[in-house]
């Protein structure tokens, strides 16, 4: 049997629970390292956060 795959909404609730706690934490520039890959390109990808590289 082949498990289930949880819908995007799932896990964009997920990473948005992430992005949030590290909010509430006064984080205003995410590392990558802060969060998973997969929550960081879910939540760009959707718009909640942008990629910043230094200049």
């Amino acid at each position: 049997m082949v498990p289930k795959m949880k819908p995007i909404s799932v896990k964009l609730a997920f990473s948005l629970e992430r992005l949030k706690q590290l909010q509430d934490s006064g984080v205003v520039a995410i590392r990558s390292k802060m969060l998973d890959r997969s929550d960081r390109e879910r939540l760009n990808k959707h718009g909640f956060i942008k990629e910043v590289l230094r200049g």
